[in-house]
Protein backbone atom coordinates (compact mmCIF):
# COMPACT_ATOMS: atom_id res chain seq x y z
CA UNK A 1 0.00 0.00 0.00
CA UNK A 2 2.51 2.40 0.80
CA UNK A 3 4.50 1.91 -2.27
CA UNK A 4 0.96 2.85 -4.48
CA UNK A 5 0.84 5.79 -2.85
CA UNK A 6 4.74 6.80 -3.61
CA UNK A 7 4.23 5.36 -7.03
CA UNK A 8 1.36 7.60 -7.63
CA UNK A 9 2.66 10.64 -5.82
CA UNK A 10 6.13 10.77 -8.03
CA UNK A 11 4.61 9.30 -11.43
CA UNK A 12 1.73 11.06 -11.28
CA UNK A 13 1.96 14.20 -9.28
CA UNK A 14 5.13 14.79 -9.70
CA UNK A 15 5.78 13.31 -13.21
CA UNK A 16 9.12 12.07 -12.29
CA UNK A 17 10.20 9.58 -15.01
CA UNK A 18 10.30 5.58 -14.30
CA UNK A 19 13.68 5.00 -15.46
CA UNK A 20 14.55 8.01 -12.65
CA UNK A 21 12.50 6.31 -10.27
CA UNK A 22 14.10 2.50 -10.70
CA UNK A 23 17.36 4.00 -9.63
CA UNK A 24 15.68 4.53 -6.15
CA UNK A 25 15.13 0.52 -5.14
CA UNK A 26 14.43 1.89 -1.86
CA UNK A 27 11.13 3.71 -0.48
CA UNK A 28 13.55 5.48 1.79
CA UNK A 29 15.84 6.50 -1.40
CA UNK A 30 12.58 7.49 -3.18
CA UNK A 31 11.44 9.55 -0.67
CA UNK A 32 15.12 11.56 0.41
CA UNK A 33 16.26 11.63 -3.45
CA UNK A 34 13.38 12.54 -5.55
CA UNK A 35 11.01 14.09 -2.99
CA UNK A 36 12.93 15.68 -0.05
CA UNK A 37 16.04 17.32 -1.04
CA UNK A 38 14.60 18.12 -4.15
CA UNK A 39 12.28 20.20 -2.43
CA UNK A 40 14.23 21.31 0.28
CA UNK A 41 16.24 23.16 -2.75
CA UNK A 42 13.04 23.88 -4.67
CA UNK A 43 11.31 26.15 -1.89
CA UNK A 44 14.90 27.77 -1.02
CA UNK A 45 15.15 29.07 -4.49
CA UNK A 46 11.62 29.72 -4.76
CA UNK A 47 11.78 32.02 -1.45
CA UNK A 48 14.93 33.82 -3.07
CA UNK A 49 12.87 33.97 -6.21
CA UNK A 50 9.59 35.29 -4.71
CA UNK A 51 11.47 37.84 -2.49
CA UNK A 52 13.45 39.15 -5.42
CA UNK A 53 11.31 39.78 -7.61
CA UNK A 54 8.30 41.01 -5.74
CA UNK A 55 10.77 43.51 -3.91
CA UNK A 56 12.20 44.93 -7.32
CA UNK A 57 8.29 45.14 -8.57
CA UNK A 58 6.61 47.00 -5.77
CA UNK A 59 9.22 47.02 -2.84
CA UNK A 60 8.09 43.87 -0.96
CA UNK A 61 4.72 42.26 -0.22
CA UNK A 62 4.24 39.00 1.76
CA UNK A 63 0.98 37.81 0.24
CA UNK A 64 2.25 38.83 -3.01
CA UNK A 65 5.63 36.37 -2.70
CA UNK A 66 3.70 33.76 -1.40
CA UNK A 67 1.57 33.48 -4.77
CA UNK A 68 3.83 34.10 -6.54
CA UNK A 69 6.24 30.87 -5.41
CA UNK A 70 3.11 28.89 -5.26
CA UNK A 71 2.07 29.81 -8.94
CA UNK A 72 6.00 28.84 -10.02
CA UNK A 73 5.73 26.22 -7.76
CA UNK A 74 2.68 24.26 -9.34
CA UNK A 75 3.97 25.36 -12.27
CA UNK A 76 7.41 23.66 -12.40
CA UNK A 77 5.66 20.49 -11.32
CA UNK A 78 3.29 20.23 -13.96
CA UNK A 79 4.62 20.70 -17.08
CA UNK A 80 7.39 18.28 -15.97
CA UNK A 81 10.37 20.14 -15.43
CA UNK A 82 10.85 19.02 -11.45
CA UNK A 83 10.97 14.74 -13.06
CA UNK A 84 12.97 15.42 -16.24
CA UNK A 85 15.71 17.53 -15.13
CA UNK A 86 15.76 19.42 -11.84
CA UNK A 87 15.89 16.18 -9.98
CA UNK A 88 19.02 15.02 -10.73
CA UNK A 89 20.69 18.70 -11.46
CA UNK A 90 19.24 19.11 -7.35
CA UNK A 91 20.42 15.56 -6.11
CA UNK A 92 24.35 16.66 -7.22
CA UNK A 93 24.03 20.50 -6.17
CA UNK A 94 22.86 19.15 -2.53
CA UNK A 95 26.08 17.04 -2.34
CA UNK A 96 27.71 20.68 -3.16
CA UNK A 97 26.42 22.60 -1.01
CA UNK A 98 26.16 20.27 1.75
CA UNK A 99 30.31 20.27 1.50
CA UNK A 100 30.06 24.42 1.60
CA UNK A 101 27.74 24.54 4.66
CA UNK A 102 30.31 21.94 6.49
CA UNK A 103 33.40 24.23 4.93
CA UNK A 104 31.74 27.59 6.39
CA UNK A 105 30.62 25.73 9.51
CA UNK A 106 34.11 24.88 10.53
CA UNK A 107 35.47 27.98 9.21
CA UNK A 108 32.95 29.78 11.63
CA UNK A 109 34.76 28.38 14.53
CA UNK A 110 37.79 29.63 13.88
CA UNK A 111 36.64 32.98 12.15
CA UNK A 112 34.56 35.46 13.82
CA UNK A 113 31.66 36.32 11.99
CA UNK A 114 32.28 40.17 12.17
CA UNK A 115 35.69 39.28 11.01
CA UNK A 116 34.51 37.87 7.84
CA UNK A 117 31.89 40.62 7.63
CA UNK A 118 35.20 42.76 7.81
CA UNK A 119 36.80 41.18 4.90
CA UNK A 120 33.78 40.78 2.87
CA UNK A 121 33.35 44.57 3.12
CA UNK A 122 37.14 44.87 1.87
CA UNK A 123 36.73 42.58 -0.69
CA UNK A 124 33.78 44.69 -1.96
CA UNK A 125 35.98 47.70 -1.87
CA UNK A 126 38.59 45.88 -4.01
CA UNK A 127 35.76 44.82 -6.17
CA UNK A 128 34.56 47.96 -7.09
CA UNK A 129 38.04 49.48 -8.02
CA UNK A 130 38.81 46.74 -10.50
CA UNK A 131 35.35 46.83 -11.72
CA UNK A 132 35.80 50.74 -12.69
CA UNK A 133 39.05 50.23 -13.62
CA UNK A 134 37.61 47.09 -15.78
CA UNK A 135 34.39 48.23 -17.33
CA UNK A 136 34.96 51.35 -19.17
CA UNK A 137 33.44 53.64 -16.33
CA UNK A 138 36.95 54.81 -15.13
CA UNK A 139 37.51 56.16 -19.01
CA UNK A 140 34.33 57.75 -19.04
CA UNK A 141 35.13 59.61 -15.46
CA UNK A 142 38.62 61.10 -17.12
CA UNK A 143 37.01 61.68 -20.59
CA UNK A 144 34.04 64.06 -18.35
CA UNK A 145 37.27 65.09 -16.33
CA UNK A 146 38.86 66.85 -19.03
CA UNK A 147 35.82 68.30 -20.68
CA UNK A 148 35.06 69.89 -17.42
CA UNK A 149 39.00 71.52 -17.19
CA UNK A 150 38.52 72.74 -20.97
CA UNK A 151 35.43 74.39 -19.90
CA UNK A 152 36.55 75.88 -16.52
CA UNK A 153 39.75 77.54 -18.67
CA UNK A 154 36.90 78.35 -21.00
CA UNK A 155 34.90 80.01 -18.12
CA UNK A 156 38.17 81.76 -16.77
CA UNK A 157 39.59 83.61 -20.27
CA UNK A 158 35.62 84.84 -20.43
CA UNK A 159 35.55 86.28 -17.31
CA UNK A 160 38.91 87.93 -17.23
CA UNK A 161 37.86 89.24 -20.65
CA UNK A 162 37.36 93.09 -19.90
CA UNK A 163 34.67 93.47 -22.65
CA UNK A 164 32.35 90.82 -20.59
CA UNK A 165 30.29 93.49 -19.62
CA UNK A 166 29.44 95.27 -22.77
CA UNK A 167 28.95 92.54 -24.90
CA UNK A 168 26.00 90.57 -24.41
CA UNK A 169 26.98 87.74 -26.83
CA UNK A 170 29.85 86.65 -23.90
CA UNK A 171 27.42 87.35 -21.41
CA UNK A 172 25.33 84.31 -22.88
CA UNK A 173 28.53 82.25 -23.73
CA UNK A 174 29.84 82.79 -20.28
CA UNK A 175 26.05 81.42 -18.85
CA UNK A 176 25.98 78.46 -21.86
CA UNK A 177 29.45 77.62 -20.16
CA UNK A 178 28.60 77.40 -16.79
CA UNK A 179 25.53 75.17 -17.72
CA UNK A 180 27.70 72.69 -19.13
CA UNK A 181 29.85 72.80 -16.61
CA UNK A 182 27.53 71.82 -14.50
CA UNK A 183 25.86 69.14 -16.70
CA UNK A 184 29.11 67.75 -16.92
CA UNK A 185 29.74 67.77 -13.18
CA UNK A 186 26.47 66.17 -12.52
CA UNK A 187 27.30 63.25 -15.20
CA UNK A 188 30.47 62.85 -13.36
CA UNK A 189 28.51 62.77 -9.79
CA UNK A 190 26.22 59.83 -11.56
CA UNK A 191 29.38 57.62 -12.96
CA UNK A 192 31.49 58.07 -9.37
CA UNK A 193 28.04 57.21 -7.68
Amino acid sequence: MPTDIITLVLVDILRISPSLISRYPLVQDKLLYLILIPHIILFLFLILFAKATVFRIIGGHRAIETVLMLTVYLYIIWSGWYGTFLIPIFVSSFQILLILGVLFFIISMFIKPSTIRGIAGVAQEAGKIIAKKTTGKQKDIEILEKEIEKVNKQIKTLEGDPKLERNPYLQLELQRLKQTKIELESKLRELEG
